[in-house]
């Protein structure tokens, strides 16, 4: 899995997993959080992020910033 973004201004990022399309029900944080960044781009070819099957995957920010990216994964 290999994730890259750029925002608009710094702001903090955290990877949650959760249900709905914000991951507001049940959100359990599984990477970050980032903090006060404005790009990324984590590699996790050697340590997966792992998703619990049915739940959803989100990138959260702490602040309202425009932040556009990419990601390429693999389901197994």
């Amino acid at each position: 899995c290999h994730i890259s973004w750029a925002s608009t201004a710094m702001t903090d990022i955290s990877f949650v997993q959760g249900t709905g399309a914000t991951c507001a029900g049940a959100p359990t944080t599984i990477w970050g959080p980032y903090k006060a960044i404005i790009t990324g781009s984590p590699d996790f070819g050697l340590s997966p992020l792992i998703i619990a099957s049915g739940l959803n995957f989100c990138i959260n920010q702490r602040d309202a910033v425009t932040t556009g990216g990419g990601f390429t994964y693999a389901q197994y």
